[in-house]
């Protein structure tokens, strides 16, 4: 009779540990991609930064951008522009303003490491 008592509690522990064990596994997937999503946000903000740059330099700024350093290495951001920039008249100056669309991703899509975050960003040559 005591073998069948052993029995049940060896099983409820064994279950109770698989549960843990899932749990801080879930629970490090999902701080990963909250790096990730941080990640991500960076990369869209260098990419729209860059494409202010060259369209505020006349430069075209529609592009791929794959970027290789540090924190924001793998991920690839695709930046598109405004064309033609919209002019505004102010007196005898006249403002150019870009419109600025860059959407960050990391992996996969469909993958259970795929992020991706978009922005979008207005920028002119006012003072």
């Amino acid at each position: 009779m005591t073998l069948v008592p052993a029995l049940f509690l060896l099983i409820v522990v064994a279950a109770l540990a698989t549960f843990a064990v899932r749990v801080s596994s879930s629970q490090e997937q999902t701080t990963s991609l909250d790096l990730l999503s941080d990640r991500a946000i960076a990369a869209a903000n260098s990419g729209a930064e860059w494409a202010a740059y060259e369209a505020l330099n006349n430069q075209p700024c529609n592009t791929t951008l794959a970027l290789g350093e540090a924190a924001l290495q793998g991920f690839q951001v695709t930046v598109t522009c405004s064309t033609p920039p919209l002019n505004h008249t102010e007196g005898v100056v006249t403002y150019k303003t870009i419109e600025i669309d860059a959407l960050a991703q990391w992996g996969a899509f469909g993958a259970t490491d795929y992020v991706s975050r978009s922005i979008h960003k207005r920028v002119n040559t006012g003072p």
